[in-house]
């Protein structure tokens, strides 16, 4: 698998796809097809803060209580664009993902539940794009976990994607999914993420079937061991809510970094992360994997 130049060049191709313009007449074919799946049209005025201080346990920092009230909402502005444009890369990610799987799928069943599948993330993706006022981008909105997502859609064989994919990466939002969903203070948004939610659990109950129905090859096993280390370490490098404070114009210090992650405890928060990915692993049974990535340290918290 690919590093450098042309890992920048899958990701790009994986995630940032463009838009046709607005006036494009597909786009009210579109439109009509969603209306059909009882799918809004985009909102005219979407709120720009859907999760409040608590979501990110930020009443407890002494720093964001030092900020001015406008400095506050824009932090909280910030992560609710960050939360948003990494569903929309993910739920993206799902056209690529599904389009694989039916080309590389055998069996009538199989293609027909990744049509599915590829139906219901387009859905998923026109719900989060209906709350967004920006458009986000893989620059101005990045997420360590983007090029390990484009890498794995890109480089990965069909048995590797189906854990690491429906099994690993679906399983873990799940969770994230469901925090999103019970702290949104917006009730359209919530809907849709209660509906988002009945879907992916799904997807990752099929991933499940399917990857304990066929043990990993020695091939299959070092990509899924490459691509999940890859995975589970973007998910303990991703510290979203100091980058937040750029927002304000003032970027926090490398002290003040420190203070912020001791006030939210936030390495209890890394290690529940850890938990949950080493938990995918114990679904399948696949041990000897789960013990390759616990002897090379892959959900070992050390970036706070």
């Amino acid at each position: 698998m690919p590093f450098g130049n042309e890992t920048t060049e899958t990701l790009s191709r994986i995630l940032d796809t463009p838009h046709l313009s607005s006036d494009h007449p597909l786009g009210a074919i579109v439109d009509a097809s969603f209306a059909a799946r009882g799918v809004e049209s985009r909102r005219t005025t979407a709120p720009k803060v859907c999760w409040g201080a608590e979501r990110f346990h930020l009443q407890k920092s002494a720093i964001y209580a030092r900020l001015a009230p406008e400095e506050q909402h824009a932090v909280l502005v910030r992560l609710t664009e960050l939360n948003l444009s990494l569903s929309y890369f993910i739920e993206k990610s799902g056209h690529e993902y599904a389009a694989k799987m039916i080309q590389t799928s055998s069996t009538l069943e199989e293609k027909t539940l990744y049509a599915l599948f590829a139906n219901e993330e387009a859905t998923h993706l026109r719900m989060f794009m209906n709350e967004m006022w920006f458009t986000p981008n893989t620059t101005s909105h990045f997420h360590p976990v983007l090029p390990a997502l484009a890498e794995a859609i890109e480089w990965g064989g069909r048995d590797t994607l189906v854990f690491v994919i429906q099994v690993l990466l679906e399983g873990f939002g799940i969770a994230h999914y469901s925090g999103l969903k019970e702290t949104c203070m917006d009730a359209g948004l919530k809907t849709s993420l209660a509906s988002i939610l009945r879907d992916e659990s799904r997807h990752h109950g099929a991933g499940l079937v399917l990857a304990k129905a066929k043990r990993p090859d020695a091939e299959t096993a070092d990509q899924i061991f490459e691509l999940s280390r890859r995975f589970i370490r973007s998910f303990e490098t991703a510290h979203w809510i100091p980058a937040a404070f750029d927002a304000t114009g003032k970027p926090l210090s490398s002290e003040e970094r420190k203070r912020l992650f001791a006030d939210l405890d936030f390495g209890t928060t890394l290690g529940a992360r850890m938990a949950r990915l080493r938990e995918m692993f114990e679904k399948v049974n696949y041990r000897e994997l789960f013990e390759r990535l616990e002897s090379d340290g892959a959900f070992r918290v050390t970036s706070v």
